[in-house]
């Protein structure tokens, strides 16, 4: 935003802010930030042998920016293998072939099949129905869709933080002294059906789910 008189709060932006051009004097907001190692924590405490993973996502920056960020963390699970890929037919050659213990599924709207784009609803149905493996993600709707678990990103939260730094601007303050901030706490979510599917016990994770889903 090229006029400096005009303060603008942003919520959601989820690669390096940088590649935005901030920090502006007159721009702060909330970064979209995936609980990954936080998920990786949780899915150690429910399948406790588990040492490498796999991410599969389509290819774009988006994917692209989460790849970034991954390799800034010092995770408690071995990267094996990272895929992004539009191709439905390559999606599916990494789930029959998973040799890791477990996949990040990251994101899937983008997926075609000859050049048809894929409804992500299906290629989500035909991941978890071929898995044979425990799976992480990051968005409530894939883990009501069948992916085992994970801390989600709460849009609410982040929508809270950024309200909270309207407020603050309109109190006075310049956007250039409120911090850049990230989501908290998000939400732990977990799919009971996919659990007793895989034979895992989700008990360790009974007491700090934030939902559990039948």
């Amino acid at each position: 935003v090229n006029n400096p008189y005009v303060s603008v709060v942003f919520c959601g932006v989820n690669s390096a802010i940088s590649l935005y051009n901030y920090p502006a004097n007159n721009v702060t907001g909330v970064c979209e930030r995936a609980f990954i190692r936080s998920s990786l924590e949780l899915l150690k405490k429910v399948v406790p042998n588990v040492s490498s993973f796999t991410i599969l996502s389509e290819a774009g920056n988006t994917s692209q920016g989460f790849i970034d960020y991954l390799h800034e963390l010092n995770l408690p699970i071995q990267i094996d293998n990272i895929v992004l890929t539009h191709d439905f037919h390559q999606w599916k050659d990494v789930i029959l072939s998973l040799k890791s213990d477990a996949l990040i599924i990251y994101m899937y709207y983008n997926i075609k099949d000859h050049g048809k784009l894929v409804n992500p609803d299906d290629v989500l149905s035909w991941t978890i129905k071929n898995l044979k493996k425990p799976s992480v993600g990051f968005a409530d709707f894939g883990i009501e869709g069948g992916i085992l678990l994970g801390r989600t990103e709460s849009g609410f939260e982040q929508g809270e933080l950024a309200a909270q730094k309207v407020v603050e601007i309109i109190q006075g303050k310049n956007a250039s002294e409120i911090p850049v901030d990230y989501g908290h706490k998000g939400l732990i979510l977990i799919n009971r059906k996919t659990a007793q599917k895989l034979g895992i016990d989700i008990s360790p994770l009974k007491s700090i789910a934030d939902r559990i889903i039948d």
